[in-house]
């Protein structure tokens, strides 16, 4: 009897994990259906999948999907206790900027407000909107706080471009800010981007989209053609990206057009285009790149610029101008470990060692690439990085 009972516990025991498996197997398939389901805006298949998954892991997730698809007829509240059954998650905060994007669309910026406290991660399009927000239910800082999206070269979301038409309309956008902007989308290579701003500026000082079009294909031609004197900032900011584009390729050739040029220009804008042309040159490695770095106040570069003049100063080995370099750099940029490291070094070889070694002693405490040839340095042998952090369970 003995052995009867055990096969048949046996046998209950396979039907049951067997069982076990198919309900998981199906719950898989459920899952993953209902994931395709949203992909193509399916909600009745969704929510025909939704059933299967009672007990599923990944329950939160399909939640968040078929709201996702109802955002225009889902009570406000059912989001609302979805949101605080999820709390503390990825996929509530998903569902939050979800939620705030349909709720600017429809123009509902107290219900906005009012959700976007618990947003802990915010996109550039979500910022713009919470700025719309707060611009719709009066408050006059949040414009003043817009113009701080202006200055990139990068094309903004969609929702920022109220915000920079009310900046302009104010006269809080003036045409230094939109030339500020149209130089750094030229060399971010946004071209669109410098077009699409030219409409912020006074008619008279606009420039054609075909002329930008032209230097983008072929710079060179365009530096041979250009006309001097420079009259105007439209004239100048277009020879700049010529310049810029043509050192990417033919360094030589800017830099032989902006000696003959150079005099025309500002200081600011000598400077910065001595910067650029010293940069495109530093890429390839040109042996010039260092000098034509020289022929520019280094306190009047950007960090981009200083980083490679750096970078071009330690090929010619000359460590002093490394040292004033970084010296110069943003505070953020020059506590790099990077820079903190070569500073360091700069400073052993022209025989400033209680100035160096203070630097590498903090840095040789960082487990990073540059802490570690710190530690070098000091004379300390590299290891392991200490275990810092335990996961609970």
């Amino acid at each position: 009897m003995r052995p009867l009972r055990f096969l048949i516990a046996s046998s209950l025991a396979l039907m049951l994990l067997a069982s076990s498996i198919a309900r998981a197997l199906n719950a898989d398939e459920a899952f993953l259906a209902a994931s395709d389901a949203y992909k193509n805006g399916d909600i009745e298949t969704l929510n025909a999948k939704l059933p299967l998954l009672d007990d599923y892991e990944l329950l939160p997730y399909v939640q968040y999907w078929r709201l996702s698809l109802q955002l225009d007829t889902a009570h406000p509240q059912e989001i609302r206790d979805f949101l605080k059954s999820v709390d503390g998650t990825l996929v509530a905060d998903r569902m939050r900027a979800k939620w705030l994007r349909y709720l600017a669309d429809q123009g509902d910026w107290r219900e906005f407000l009012a959700v976007s406290a618990d947003l802990s991660t915010w996109d550039t399009e979500l910022i713009c909107d919470s700025l719309q927000a707060r611009i719709a239910l009066g408050e006059g800082d949040a414009l003043r706080e817009a113009r701080d999206l202006w200055f990139t070269g990068e094309a903004q979301p969609e929702s920022c471009l109220p915000l920079f038409d009310a900046l302009y309309q104010q006269d809080q956008l003036q045409a230094d800010a939109v030339w500020a902007r149209f130089r750094l989308a030229l060399n971010a290579g946004n071209a669109h981007v410098a077009k699409a701003i030219l409409k912020y500026l006074p008619e008279a000082q606009q420039v054609s989209s075909r002329t930008i079009d032209a230097i983008s294909r072929r710079p060179q031609k365009y530096l041979q053609k250009l006309s001097t004197p420079l009259n105007d900032r439209g004239q100048t900011e277009l020879a700049l990206y010529a310049l810029y584009k043509t050192a990417r390729a033919w360094p030589d050739v800017a830099a032989d057009t902006l000696d003959k040029i150079q005099e025309q220009l500002s200081e600011e804008d000598r400077n910065y285009a001595w910067g650029q042309v010293a940069m495109a040159a530093a890429w390839q490695h040109h042996p010039e790149a260092h000098s034509w770095f020289e022929k520019a106040d280094l306190h009047r570069l950007g960090d981009t610029q200083l980083e490679w003049r750096v970078r071009a100063a330690l090929r010619g080995g000359d460590w002093a101008d490394i040292v004033g370099c970084i010296e110069a750099m943003s505070p953020p940029t020059r506590a790099e470990a990077r820079w903190r490291y070569w500073k360091a070094r700069a400073l052993e070889i022209s025989g400033q060692q209680p100035q160096a070694n203070a630097l590498l002693a903090s840095l040789s405490n960082e487990y990073t690439f540059y802490g570690q040839l710190a530690a070098e340095n000091l004379g300390n042998t590299m290891g392991t990085a200490p275990q810092t952090y335990r996961p609970d369970a």
